[in-house]
């Protein structure tokens, strides 16, 4: 920023400081801001000797400028703010709120006023000096003198309008700009980590974040048609008894399923785990399960969780109308839950919008910048694509050509986003995905993720620019043969939507197979995972991704109040793949029990043959080699509609066989 009089007393900011300056500003929460940052960016567009020192793309983001160094930066202009304020308004302090989200503490009430902010190095600001107890007359001193100090003008003594009147000007308010930024980026850029290292420390309780959640009560709520949302009042409040607008509240989109009932109880079962490691610092809020379900009716989980519960789209509705996408229940529930009052009941500004087969590894920070900037996870699979330019065009006419290169690569979710921003995108995003859905080029392009592009393209019809958060989540399968074993400590959230498919020797099973040793969320879509040790750990030379999702699942398994008893399989038993003659040659114990002769529960005799097929007296079923472990060898033996797997002892003279889906047991006796 260059204009006479002032701007040399200033050092110019670095080159990436030079774009949002003043966009910040206008999207303040108290809005009590904008006049004086709207009159000042309107004067630079309007003066010729007032201009930016790069003015080809004024509305572009910051670049390479770590996040919580825009996080600190904002704080530091809202400080710049309210000292201007306590000037102008004579010097009536307000109750600090200016400071309660202050990031170079890391804290969420108030700055203390014993703390020391330096926005010059000749001249360090105290908190002190703005704060009440400082005495109105000590306080007009020290503003005048730092005013003085910082703008080359003598105040004197007058009364506050002299001053006021000068502070009014737009030179002496984007000085107060530059300052602040040019300290908050000086201080962040020497002390905060870039995008993809760890996420910042945060202070916690002294638990470590791979122990079990221990003695935490479940919060219930009612069950009534609207159960109420778990409230934020027992979280932390500002001076003057508000929420800390830092807060953000967990809105978990699920349906009534049991596929999704059980994968809802773990995610939350993760998310307690975290609000109590979080400590009074932390970000997180309330937690809410909206779910859409048969004529909006509470079910099972609803006494263990908070939920609130809108009419899901039938299923013949789905059948009929949108070819049967029962994802469209997310964006409709959505819809309905604002329309119902959902977001009026949550106390906190922000909401993050997860799903159920989200796992927070670490406690979540509001990743927002502020509120007209949602922060959201890059897809690589959501990246530009020339061929959809004129698919969306159709959709998107006001895009223009180019229109596709405009589209976040992004999902509603995990996103952290402001409610004003979500009521005003929501009903866009539901009919936007509904047209995609109907039309048959975007349906063949765009495929599963298809309401994933209805929320990017409403978005960009409705002009919301996001915060673009790489290491947000992170999705991981077993095809990657090098995870790093702290991966967790640079993510926040695991997303399981691959399976971890491995062979006994600790290698992959191969792209889209089930493995010897499996681990996928789409083997329970009938019932829950199974508790009693039957989630056992990946075989040695598996990757850390698969160690820990498995110490997830287990520990939730067996923690959670009321989690019902399972009759499925655990890891091991799940591939299903008629036996081969290089299955056989491979495995001298398979070798053995060819063609050898077995009593079903004392009576009826089954005998696996070379070429795969399984001799029963209820016609000829299907073995498979399911893997071995500890001593003991399992072969899949399926036939009459039902899976075994029946596991055989050391001397191959017994066997018992588990039916999956029941658990039900029954003992084999070889015949000799």
């Amino acid at each position: 920023w260059a204009t006479p009089g002032w701007g040399s007393r200033i050092k110019s900011p670095p080159p990436d400081l030079r774009h949002e300056k003043l966009e910040l500003f206008l999207v303040d929460e108290e809005g009590m801001f904008s006049v004086f940052a709207e009159s000042v960016d309107e004067d630079i567009r309007r003066r010729p000797n007032c201009k930016r020192a790069d003015d080809s793309s004024p509305s572009a983001p910051v670049r390479g400028l770590p996040q919580e160094a825009r996080r600190i930066a904002t704080d530091a202009v809202k400080f710049a703010f309210t000292a201007l304020a306590a000037v102008h308004a004579n010097f009536v302090c307000p109750a600090p709120r200016f400071v309660d989200a202050s990031r170079s503490l890391r804290c969420c009430t108030v700055l203390q006023c014993s703390e020391v902010l330096t926005l010059d190095a000749s001249m360090p600001l105290r908190a002190q000096d703005f704060c009440p107890s400082g005495g109105e007359g000590s306080t007009k001193k020290k503003a005048e003198a730092f005013m003085a100090h910082h703008l080359g003008r003598s105040h004197g003594s007058g009364g506050g309008s002299a001053v006021s009147s000068r502070l009014a000007s737009p030179p002496a308010l984007v000085a107060w700009f530059t300052l602040a930024f040019y300290a908050a980026y000086s201080f962040s850029m020497s002390s905060v980590p870039s995008p993809m290292s760890a996420p910042p420390t945060r202070k916690t309780a002294q638990v470590a974040s791979n122990m079990p959640l221990q003695n935490v009560a479940s919060a219930k709520s009612s069950t009534r048609t609207e159960p109420q949302p778990l409230s934020a009042q027992s979280l932390p409040k500002t001076s003057s008894g508000k929420t800390p607008p830092r807060l953000y509240h967990t809105l978990l989109t699920a349906q009534s399923t049991v596929y999704q009932n059980w994968q809802s109880e773990m995610m939350y079962y993760h998310y307690k785990k975290q609000r109590s490691l979080q400590g009074e610092c932390g970000d997180m809020g309330g937690f809410t399960r909206l779910t859409a379900s048969a004529g909006g009716r509470p079910d099972s989980v609803a006494d263990r969780m908070p939920s609130f519960f809108v009419p899901e789209i039938s299923h013949s509705d789905l059948a009929r109308k949108y070819k049967g996408f029962g994802v469209l229940n997310r964006p409709m529930s959505i819809v309905q839950a604002i329309r119902d009052g959902l977001l009026d009941k949550i106390e906190e500004d922000y909401v993050y919008i997860a799903e159920t087969d989200h796992l927070l590894m670490q406690p979540l920070p509001n990743l927002s910048p502020h509120k007209q900037r949602p922060a959201a996870f890059t897809f690589s699979y959501m990246i530009p694509n020339p061929g959809f330019a004129s698919m969306i065009q159709r959709f998107w006419p006001e895009g223009g050509a180019d229109g596709y290169k405009k589209i976040p690569p992004i999902g509603p979710s995990p996103m952290i986003i402001h409610k004003d921003i979500l009521r005003d995108v929501a009903d866009e995003y539901y009919e936007m995905s509904k047209k995609l859905k109907m039309d048959g080029e975007a349906d063949s392009k765009l495929g599963w993720v298809i309401e994933m592009w209805g929320f990017a393209i409403a978005a960009a019809k409705r002009g919301i620019s996001f915060e673009l958060v790489r290491n947000f989540q992170i999705e991981l399968s077993s095809e990657l043969r090098y995870v790093p074993e702290d991966f967790s400590q640079k993510h926040w959230i695991f997303h399981y939507t691959y399976g971890l498919e491995y062979r006994m020797t600790g290698d992959p099973q191969g792209v889209w197979q089930i493995g010897e040793w499996s681990l996928d969320k789409r083997h329970y879509g009938n019932a829950y995972p199974p508790k009693g040790g039957l989630l056992t750990p990946p075989p040695k030379g598996a990757n850390a991704a698969a160690f820990w999702l498995q110490r997830a699942w287990a520990e939730a398994v067996d923690n959670i109040e009321g989690w019902p008893d399972s009759r499925t399989m655990g890891t091991i038993g799940w591939r299903r793949n008629k036996a081969t003659s290089e299955d056989i040659s491979n495995n001298p114990w398979v070798e053995a029990l060819v063609d050898s002769r077995w009593k079903w529960a004392g009576t009826h005799i089954l005998t696996p043959r070379r070429d795969g097929t399984l001799s029963t007296p209820w016609g000829n079923g299907m073995w498979s080699v399911v893997g071995s472990a500890d001593g003991e060898w399992t072969l899949g033996f399926d036939f009459a509609a039902n899976l075994h797997n029946v596991r055989f002892d050391r001397g191959f003279h017994t066997a018992m066989s588990t039916r999956v889906g029941d658990n039900e047991k029954v003992m084999l006796k070889r015949e000799e």
